[in-house]
């Protein structure tokens, strides 16, 4: 084992070994050892004799370089005072996590999870994940977390896939994932996850796209979900954007809201899925929605979000919290005035929020927009090396006329006629005669 006076420049250049780990002990720091495995990974130990056994015990202190040199120094330091009294460092926290193991409920475990590991390490996939866990909570969120079988997962999971086919697949994997930390971090002994097969063998790529008469029948019934509920799904069919970001819209993120042809949507890189920043234009029609949405916020107490939840008012709606409202609100519409083909349409292929992404990309194919200017409005990146690298340029004038001619369209769908009077916020929100002639004008240069 050789021994070096660690620097931050030579544990970073330090090559990992062909086989095997590499160990380095710290000439500054008594006891302070550098783990380098194979795959690069350095990670700080303190070596130390227990006083009872004579035995030389390891105690895992942190990798690099999330724990710094210097506070690796420090830790090893204060465990050799520890050791100087004649206590067993590696046996206190074994105990330490034994008590928390016993205790540990699932709530507590998803939390850590959540907390340690999904948003440190994946904080674009948080939300997700979250909402994906939030099932899992239900179902067992008070018991222990070392009480859960493999019985009890895959029951779980049956009964998922029941509902939700590809959720219930999603889940699963995230659970594996889940568990498999918690056995690495040793706050659980074992894994219930183990063998344990998809509950749903096949996923079809959805290719739902709602129909115009679709669109003209779901506009009106959206006002009928809670708060801002609807309004988010408004904004949705109107942007093209991806649901979870058009639900964690927030105010910081919108720009020149009282100037129409400069009002713009930023997203910064860690809401967006490629990871680079988007920006949205915002056409009349989802101005109007956004403003009906700000109508529903507490003026006391502002929430952050625009789509604010009517439980949580600081906090934006979830995900799937929201495609459930849908489900619910489509199972319920009732037939009328010779609309039966519609609703059985509807209700035998139910959208989902995603298919109003698909919808409007559809949509402004099907208006004659140029594919790379549809792409550029979604997000949609091919990723090679000049899109990913050199091309910024923001398409901004061919993103507004692409969202302005699409708003035009879905008010020719909808077809409300102009209303004298104010309205209350959500219901409707663009019959103005402004919005609607001022977006085809847009759309007709």
């Amino acid at each position: 084992m050789p021994s070096v006076a660690l620097t931050d420049a030579y544990i970073r250049a330090v090559d990992p070994p062909a086989s095997g780990r590499l160990e380095v002990t710290d000439l500054r720091c008594p006891g302070l050892t550098l783990r380098v495995t194979t795959a690069g990974v350095k990670t700080f130990a303190f070596r130390y004799r227990d006083k009872l056994t004579g035995k030389v015990e390891r105690l895992t202190l942190g990798k690099y370089p999330s724990i710094a040199l210097a506070d690796a120094r420090r830790m090893a330091g204060e465990q050799r005072v520890t050791v100087s009294k004649g206590t067993n460092p590696r046996k206190e926290v074994r105990k330490a996590k034994a008590r928390e193991q016993a205790a540990m409920s699932v709530d507590a475990l998803l939390d850590k999870y959540l907390a340690e590991h999904v948003t440190k390490n994946t904080p674009k996939s948080a939300a997700t994940v979250r909402s994906y866990l939030s099932a899992v909570r239900k179902a067992w969120g008070p018991r222990k977390a070392k009480d859960i079988e493999r019985a009890d997962v895959i029951t779980f999971l049956r009964d998922r896939a029941d509902a939700a086919p590809i959720a219930a697949n999603r889940t699963r994997t995230i659970l594996s994932t889940m568990f498999g930390w918690a056995v690495n971090e040793e706050i659980l002994d074992a894994t219930p996850m183990q063998r344990i097969p998809r509950p749903t063998k096949e996923e079809k790529a959805r290719d739902r796209v709602l129909t115009d008469q679709e669109i003209a029948l779901l506009w009106p019934a959206l006002d009928g979900l809670d708060g801002a509920m609807g309004l988010a799904l408004k904004a949705l069919l109107l942007t093209g954007q991806r649901p979870g970001e058009v639900l964690g819209m927030t105010r910081s993120e919108l720009t020149n809201l009282d100037r129409p042809t400069l009002a713009r949507w930023e997203l910064p890189p860690e809401r967006v899925k490629n990871g680079r920043r988007h920006v949205v234009p915002l056409t009349e029609p989802v101005l109007a929605v956004i403003n009906a949405a700000l109508a529903l916020h507490d003026p006391e107490k502002p929430s952050p979000a625009i789509f604010a939840s009517h439980r949580n008012e600081a906090a934006a709606f979830d995900r799937h919290s929201v495609a459930r409202a849908m489900k619910r609100l489509l199972r319920g519409l009732e037939p009328r005035d010779g609309n039966e083909a519609i609703i059985s349409s509807l209700k035998a292929h139910e959208p989902t929020p995603h298919d109003f992404r698909r919808t409007a990309i559809t949509g402004m194919m099907s208006l004659g927009i140029g594919r790379e200017t549809v792409k550029s409005v979604v997000n949609h990146a091919e990723g090679d090396i000049t899109e990913a690298h050199y091309d910024r340029y923001d398409r901004l004038p061919e993103k507004r006329a692409a969202l302005a001619a699409w708003a035009a369209h879905v008010l020719t769908i909808i077809d409300p006629p102009p209303m004298a009077a104010p309205q209350d916020a959500g219901s409707n929100v663009f019959t103005m005669s402004q919005a609607r002639s001022a977006s085809r004008v847009r759309s007709a240069k």
